[in-house]
């Protein structure tokens, strides 16, 4: 499995002080960074899968069974 798809994704740390304001956007930046890393991370699985889809099929292809 590609790295990309085995690390965990970072999760901001709040600071102790905020102001609502504050809060809003970091929790706003903490979805958008969170969304950013799933996408990444099931890109990574989905490559990863379709490239042994096709080692599977260029095998049966030769009439190796994968």
């Amino acid at each position: 499995m590609p790295e990309s798809a085995i690390q965990p994704c970072r999760l901001l740390e709040l600071p102790s002080k905020l102001s609502a304001d504050t809060l809003e956007q970091l929790l706003v930046d903490q979805a958008v960074a969170l969304v950013h890393c799933d996408i990444a991370r099931q890109t990574a699985v989905d490559v990863h899968a379709g490239e042994h889809a096709d080692e599977d099929e260029w095998l049966r292809a030769l009439g190796v069974e994968p």
